[in-house]
């Protein structure tokens, strides 16, 4: 299971480091450093290196506070929308996770796009009549 934080709140702290907050769903009690997706919605926006985890009181067990040293401009974002941090997996490489191309606001991973492109050019051959 992965590892994914649903974002409640995102802080940017006057020195740079962008906090969010939310609920850590998958492993719960297991934080790594590394690279994480930020999407919305199911779509991938931005990836973000979380340097550090914070703990807020002990009546929030299951919300965590993740720090990122980016600094991070949350106009970008929609709240309102389902907004979650998704961790990278270590065994799967950039291109699997991270938007290949956008085409008429879809992310694509490098492999769904060449999917796409042939699918595009089998359409294309069936309307010209040389299928």
């Amino acid at each position: 299971m992965k590892t994914i934080l649903k974002i409640d709140e995102i802080f940017k702290m006057s020195f740079g480091y962008t906090y969010f907050v939310g609920t850590l769903i998958g492993k719960k009690d297991f934080f790594e450093k590394g690279e994480w997706l930020l999407k919305e919605n199911g779509h991938s926006i931005k990836k973000v290196v979380i340097v550090s985890e914070q703990m807020p009181p002990a009546n929030k067990i299951d919300k965590r506070i993740l720090v990122s040293n980016q600094s991070f401009d949350k106009s970008t974002v929609n709240l309102d929308k389902s907004l979650i941090l998704e961790r990278i997996d270590k065994d799967k490489s950039e291109k699997e996770t991270y938007p290949y191309k956008t085409y008429k606001g879809k992310n694509y991973t490098e492999e769904e796009w060449k999917l796409f492109e042939e699918k595009q050019y089998q359409e294309y051959l069936r309307k010209k009549g040389k299928l």
